[in-house]
């Protein structure tokens, strides 16, 4: 029996998490299982790279909080055997549908950043209750996966979780279209002959990327 896995995010806006599990996505697809994509709300730059085999699934909900119901209806109409998720904010919300709804679905949830660092700075109330949502619901998942061993230490020092449930997995790439890009032609004005040399940086320049540094070097240009 082909299992059907559903795999959750807030959107498909731009970014290096939304990209990893599109890649993941069709790895699953091309071992023949049966997957969906389910968003809270179908938008992003992602959405015209949709890749083939893949059941897109949009609960049309405004924000991921708002995503809980429909989530859990889904889940429950679907049969889904296997929920992954990516992204703490997706993260809580898919863990307190399994809660809710009493479903018998095993959920594995991904962390692509450190939590706190992230948090830094949180304004908003919901923003701030995120470290606690972590802390109460991450022990609900069959599995939490993190991104680099740094992840991994955060998640079992700071937020209280067993190390044996904890598993390092590095994030997928496509060698194949790195290849295929690497042929294409190179057009663009920076790149003439004459210009400054061009720095290229990998991650986007904000704190929770440590990009001060990078930025740091291209404004003295060093």
């Amino acid at each position: 029996m082909t299992r059907r896995i559903a795999v959750f995010l807030p959107s498909l806006d731009g970014g290096g998490a939304e990209r990893v599990t599109l890649t993941l996505g069709q790895g699953l697809v091309q071992r023949g299982y049966q997957v969906d994509l389910v968003l809270a709300s179908a938008k992003g730059v992602f959405l015209s790279d949709f890749p083939e085999g893949l059941r897109l699934v949009d609960l049309k909900a405004s924000r991921v909080l708002k995503a809980l119901i429909p989530l859990g209806k889904y889940l429950v109409r679907e049969k889904v055997d296997v929920l992954l998720s990516a992204l703490s904010h997706s993260n809580i919300i898919a863990l307190l549908a399994k809660t809710v709804f009493g479903l018998p679905i095993r959920i594995v949830v991904a962390e692509h950043i450190a939590v706190i660092p992230s948090l830094r700075g949180a304004r908003t109330l919901r923003e701030r209750m995120v470290p606690s949502l972590i802390r109460l619901l991450y022990r609900k998942a069959d599995a939490v996966v993190a991104v680099s061993e740094g992840v991994a230490q955060e998640l079992i020092e700071n937020f209280g979780l067993d190390a044996d449930k904890v598993k390092v997995i590095y994030n997928p790439i496509s060698v194949e279209e790195i290849l295929r890009k690497s042929q294409e032609f190179l057009d663009h004005p920076w790149f003439k002959p004459g210009e400054p040399p061009v720095v290229l940086g990998v991650g986007r320049l904000v704190e929770q990327k440590d990009s001060f540094v990078c930025y740091l070097i291209w404004t003295l240009g060093m």
